[in-house]
């Protein structure tokens, strides 16, 4: 399965500032890359699942991965760009 988080760009005088919404994915999953005046955007969530009620055994699993690629119309600065990660919410500041 893939998935497509929800993007938010707003274009500011001196940077960029991209917001993603990607709930459920560890940090570690995730990457962020400045390439060709693109912002990419990719990671893969795993969910395991696992329940035992009244002697029966269930697990369920789900996966899914995900690639997105912002393109800026003006040239941006790959030396000045800050991310944050926090409740499942990307923030990307991309400097012009």
């Amino acid at each position: 399965d893939s998935f497509e988080p929800k993007v938010e760009v707003k274009e500011r005088e001196q940077e960029y500032i991209v917001k993603a919404e990607i709930p459920g994915i560890p940090e570690k999953d995730l990457h962020v890359t400045l390439r060709d005046n693109c912002l990419i955007l990719d990671g893969e969530k795993r969910n395991e699942e696992e329940k035992e009620e009244r002697g029966m055994y269930r697990s369920e699993f789900s996966y899914g991965s995900f690639y997105r690629a912002i393109p800026f119309e003006q040239e941006v600065d790959p030396a000045k760009v800050n991310a944050t990660y926090k409740h499942g919410v990307l923030k990307v500041h991309v400097a012009k």
